[in-house]
């Protein structure tokens, strides 16, 4: 066997294709399998290795993907905002606790028509995303979400999402507050109202936080 061939294994599976390629050679030198050919076991494990090495080139390819979805370089939630909508109005607060600033909420008017906007924003600097929290939302930012969708179906208006986010906010206080409790009601909520949803992907779509804003 070639063993260039396991220049491009993962470390994780080298281990197991040298188990078996010492087992193969162990065999070839037992006195009765003398004049045996192995033929179909080394093309099995040729096989195997280009299997191992097609796994390799995929987690490349979509960690990539993970990547581009990350870089700091690309329009944010607010930057489609400024672009698309006119006379954008920001809303804020959940009425029962507090302000999440990750999760930005308003109306908008596109060809004079009002649309309720929500979407998640990480932040351009360290700064910005300090403020933003990096885009991880709290319970308050889902309930905020909620507010402007009763309110977006009560008087007909289109709802449009933007999604950014690793994830929602994973502290310990934020769990305190209802943290599952308020995406499962976000996404129940989007499932209700009457009005038409788009939800558009513009970066990362992490977990239950990405849910939220996303059916």
């Amino acid at each position: 066997m070639d063993l260039k061939k396991l220049e491009e294994i993962p470390k994780s599976y080298l281990k197991e294709i040298l188990g078996s390629l010492s087992k193969l050679e162990k065999l070839k030198k037992i006195p009765f399998f003398t004049g045996i050919h192995f033929k179909d076991a080394e093309r099995d494990l040729s096989r195997k290795i280009e299997g191992y090495k097609k796994v390799e080139r995929d987690a490349k390819r979509v960690w990539k993907i993970v990547e581009l979805s990350r870089d700091e370089n690309r329009p944010q939630c607010l930057d489609y905002i400024n672009g698309i909508f006119e006379d954008f109005v920001k809303l804020s607060g959940d009425r029962l606790t507090g302000e999440d600033r990750s999760i930005v909420a308003g109306l908008g008017k596109i060809n004079g028509k009002t649309v309720a906007v929500i979407g998640h924003n990480k932040g351009k600097d360290i700064k910005q995303r300090l403020e933003y929290n990096f885009g991880m939302s709290t319970p308050q930012g889902y309930r905020k979400s909620q507010r402007i969708m009763r309110l977006a179906d009560r008087f007909g208006f289109p709802i449009v999402t933007f999604i950014d986010t690793p994830g929602a906010y994973p502290a310990l206080e934020a769990e305190d507050d209802g943290q599952a409790s308020a995406i499962a009601k976000s996404i129940l909520l989007m499932f209700e109202v009457k009005v038409p949803i788009i939800a558009i992907l513009i970066g990362e779509g992490g977990s239950g936080g990405a849910l939220a804003l996303a059916v």
